[in-house]
C-alpha cells in the first residue's frame, strides 16, 4: 500500500502557495501576490500549527503528562487545533472562549471531546472584564493566577506568552515560504492576532532576506526591519 498517514498531526503544515492572477490582473498591479492556503490544514487553521507545537513542547519540557487536562482561553481557531490534537493524544481538553464567537466553533470543540466555558460564565474572568473594559489580556492574567492557580493536572497553554507560538512559525511557515518562492518574496503581509505568524515567519525571512519588509494588518503593533539590498531590485517583486 502506499503511503498512509496515520494521525491528523501529519497532515500539519507544508501548506501550498496559489499565486493570485486574477486578482493581479483586474488591479493591475506590478507585483505578484501569492497566498499561503493555511486552510489546507486538517482543522482549516493556521492555528493548527501552534496547537501542536505548543502541546509538544510542553510534553518535551514535562509541563504535560498523561492524565492532565490542557487548558486554553481563545477565539475559536486555536481553541478548535488545540481540541483536535488534545483527542488525537489522549488529553481532556477545556477551552474558555469568547461570547461572541460563532455557534460552530462551539459545537466542533466539543465533537472533539473539549469542555467549552464563556468568558461571561467564569466571575472572575466576567469581573476582569468589566472593569478593564474589555482588556483580553488581562482576563487571561487573571484565569491563570485566581482561578487555575487552585487545580492540580493541567497545563495552561497560554498562546499569547508561549515562545512555541511564534518559534513554529520560524521553522515552519517561514522556510515554507522561502523554499517555495525560492527567496524571492519581498513582502510578507499576516494577519495579527497573538503575533506568531507574522513574528515567527517574519523573524526567518528577514534572516534570510536581504531586501524584506514585513507588514501586518491593523489591530495589534509589530516592530519589522527592513534591509536594502545589495543590488537593489529594480525586478517585479512579489508580495505574500
Amino acid at each position: 500500500m502506499g503511503k498512509m498517514n496515520q494521525s491528523i498531526e501529519e497532515l500539519i503544515g507544508k501548506t501550498p502557495l496559489l499565486q493570485l492572477n486574477g486578482y493581479i490582473k483586474e488591479k493591475n498591479l506590478k507585483a505578484n501576490i501569492i497566498a499561503k492556503l493555511e486552510f489546507f490544514n486538517p482543522n482549516q487553521s493556521v492555528k493548527d500549527r501552534i496547537a501542536l507545537a505548543m502541546v509538544e513542547d510542553a510534553e518535551k519540557k514535562g509541563k504535560l503528562k498523561p492524565g492532565y487536562t490542557i487548558v486554553e482561553t481563545t477565539s475559536g481557531n486555536t481553541g478548535i487545533g488545540l481540541a483536535a490534537v488534545a483527542a488525537v493524544k489522549g488529553y481532556k481538553f477545556r477551552v474558555y472562549i469568547q461570547d461572541q464567537v460563532s455557534e460552530e466553533r462551539f459545537k466542533v470543540i466539543k465533537a472533539f471531546g473539549g469542555e467549552t466555558i464563556k468568558l461571561s460564565e467564569e466571575p472572575v474572568i466576567a469581573e476582569v472584564l468589566e472593569k478593564t473594559n474589555g482588556d483580553f489580556v488581562a482576563a487571561i492574567k487573571a484565569l491563570r493566577e485566581k482561578v487555575l492557580v487552585n487545580e492540580k493536572d493541567i497545563f495552561f497553554v497560554d498562546q499569547t506568552a508561549n515562545p512555541a507560538n511564534p518559534d513554529i512559525h520560524k521553522r515552519t511557515t517561514g522556510p515554507e515560504i522561502w523554499e517555495d518562492t525560492e527567496g524571492k518574496a519581498d513582502i510578507l503581509v499576516a494577519c495579527v492576532g497573538t503575533g506568531g505568524t507574522v513574528s515567527g515567519a517574519g523573524i526567518f525571512k528577514v534572516k534570510k532576506s536581504k531586501c524584506i519588509c514585513c507588514r501586518r494588518t491593523a489591530g495589534a503593533k509589530f516592530t519589522a526591519k527592513r534591509r536594502k539590498s545589495d543590488t537593489g531590485r529594480n525586478n517585479r517583486g512579489s508580495r505574500l
